[in-house]
């Protein structure tokens, strides 16, 4: 059973460091150490956002219109 976490945790890991833009394989080795709190690293990484070019505020990715200024966002490519 103790093979599963460390197989498991370092995919998590590797996924998660992907995401991020950091070393998968340091990521891996991570996430393989961590065992079960690699499932918490993987799952609080939060939703993607981005800044208002306007206001530079902090706002989710698919906006249309800022929250905070209310302006009219352009398209993300």
């Amino acid at each position: 059973m103790s093979y599963a976490w460390l197989i498991l945790g370092g995919l998590i890991g590797v996924v998660a460091a992907d995401r991020k833009g950091f070393n998968m394989l340091v990521g891996g080795a991570v996430g393989a150490l961590l065992g079960p709190l690699a499932l918490l690293m993987f799952f609080a990484s939060g939703p993607k956002v981005r800044v208002c070019p306007f206001c530079a505020e902090k706002i989710a990715l698919e906006a249309k219109v800022c929250k905070h200024c209310r302006k009219e966002l352009p398209a993300v490519a």
